[in-house]
């Protein structure tokens, strides 16, 4: 419900592949739900640090390794379920999993809406992410952005 695919299977996948990771899940420059984890994440030199469950891929035995652990309750946060798994390091590396540092895959809009502006195209309108020059494949309205308001600020 706030997700738009702005690309097709084909460029996911591509995308995907390029990443040479196992699982690749959604980053973002704002923490959330537990902002006294912030000084856990690795540090990047370039891109978004933290982690976002609203975008996640990976090969089918990496995803179904990391959901089988989940022994909370329907209501509890995934994202900080998942948040858990990427800090520690052993599991990190186990799973090779990484963030979307530089939303090539995933773009998430909250805290990020001056990054962002459509591109017009010949036969399509794309997202594009103007901090890292990336056309993401898969746009989320986290938050606040759920509602269209994000379309008013992008810029064309």
């Amino acid at each position: 419900y706030d997700l738009i695919f702005a690309g097709g299977p084909e460029e996911i996948l591509r995308k995907f592949q390029q990443g040479n990771h196992k699982m690749i899940f959604a980053a973002e420059g704002m923490i959330w739900p537990d902002k006294r984890l912030a000084d856990k994440y690795p540090l990047v030199r370039s891109g978004k640090r933290y982690l976002n469950s609203g975008g996640i891929i990976g090969y089918a035995p990496y995803v179904n390794n990391i959901v089988s652990q989940w022994n909370l309750h329907d209501n509890d946060d995934d994202q900080l379920f998942y948040t858990k798994i990427y800090l520690d390091p052993l599991k990190r590396k186990s799973l090779n999993m990484t963030l979307d540092h530089k939303c090539q895959i995933f773009q998430n809009l909250n805290g990020a809406v001056d990054e962002v502006l459509l591109k017009f195209g010949t036969d399509r309108v794309r997202v594009r992410n103007t901090a890292y020059n990336s056309l993401p494949v898969v746009v989320h309205g986290n938050r606040d952005t759920k509602v269209s308001t994000w379309l008013v600020n992008c810029r064309s």
